[in-house]
């Protein structure tokens, strides 16, 4: 005797459709941790984490002046542009030397 089994194939696209979506967000997370990792961040050692911290940072601090540089209409703005930048630094040095 045999015994035919009936699979609804709307239903499995829908189980499929949801698996890769599943899947796509699990390869994006795992990308997003790749890349941590290749900056430093959530290090391996003790002193890999810190840097990366700091490497966060730095990375905050070159944006902000970026935008800051490129919203300047003038020259004064982007001398202002600049001490702002150069007080930011500072006080994240500052935060490293009291750590």
């Amino acid at each position: 005797m045999r015994v035919e089994w009936h699979v609804d194939p709307e239903a499995q696209i829908i189980k499929l459709k949801a698996r890769v979506e599943r899947l796509t967000a699990d390869n994006e997370r795992l990308k997003a941790r790749v890349e941590e990792y290749k900056n430093g961040y959530k290090g391996a050692c003790y002193c890999c984490e810190p840097v990366g911290e700091l490497n966060l940072k730095l990375q905050a601090v070159r944006n902000a002046a970026k935008d800051w540089l490129l919203e300047a209409q003038t020259e004064q703005e982007a001398e202002d542009a600049g001490r702002r930048l150069e007080t930011l630094l500072a006080a994240i040095e500052q935060e490293e030397d009291d750590e």
